[in-house]
């Protein structure tokens, strides 16, 4: 009864006021739905009225349902469809940019600098150094990893290297120029000074536990920036025992 009443009244003040009766709708993607609102009613063509952003952000007119033929308006739905289909886009543009950020980020860290190089010291005994660097995008630094490896000296010769005060590794970084691009890296080889400056030392042991044929090292080095990391070409390594 009341519902009634509403609707008589609504039709003796159309003269006066105009009748503004809303009108719902629901827009549906195949997958959710989703209630986009209510319009108003023209007072003169009987057609629903209403406001929706469209794809580009802007706020237009459009019809609900035959109303937007009615005032040569777009259809509500059709508004709608065409900004969620833009937020789509927006968001699988947005995955793969991040995607491809990943990648070049795995690409940078995956590619490494790295060197090979045989050493005679005083007393003729020979030792191999190999070294690698990467760039760890998490602490914008580089991690240098070298192994320092017996091949010609005796056990007490290779392991004093690692005890006296004076040996050393030295990382020179060079750019496709082959000029020095950034500051020497200087590892000491003495362990005890190295663990004080955050060096690791690892001991890389022969087919006995008691015979070590070789020391690895991880360090990390403060870079400025990323763009300092590609114009890297190569890395020279020199020893002092």
């Amino acid at each position: 009864m009341t519902k009634l009443k509403s609707i008589l009244l609504c039709l003796l003040s159309v003269g006066v006021f105009g009748c503004n009766q809303s009108g719902e709708y629901t827009f549906t993607d195949g997958n959710q739905s989703q209630n986009v609102g209510s319009g108003q009613r023209d007072s003169r063509s009987g057609a629903i009225i209403k406001q929706e952003l469209d794809e580009y952000g802007n706020l237009v007119d459009c019809g609900i349902g035959s109303s937007a033929k009615k005032l040569n308006l777009p259809n509500c739905n059709q508004v709608v469809s065409r900004r969620v289909e833009a937020i789509k886009r927006q968001r699988a543009a947005t995955a793969q940019e991040i995607k491809k950020s990943q990648e070049d980020s795995e690409s940078l860290i995956s590619n490494k600098l790295a060197g090979n190089k045989l050493f005679t010291l005083p007393n003729g005994s020979k030792i191999r150094v190999k070294s690698r660097v990467v760039y760890n995008d998490e602490f914008n630094s580089l991690i240098i990893n070298a192994i320092v490896e017996k091949v010609d000296s005796t056990s007490e010769v290779f392991e004093n290297i690692f005890i006296g005060k004076t040996g050393r590794l030295t990382l020179n970084f060079v750019d496709s120029s082959d000029f020095d691009f950034l500051d020497p890296v200087t590892i000491p080889l003495n362990i005890e000074k190295g663990l004080s400056q955050n060096i690791r030392y690892r001991k890389k042991m022969g087919p006995t536990t008691s015979e070590i044929i070789g020391m690895k090292i991880t360090a990390r080095e403060p870079i400025e920036s990323l763009r300092e990391y590609n114009k890297v070409a190569r890395i020279d390594v020199s020893f002092r025992p």
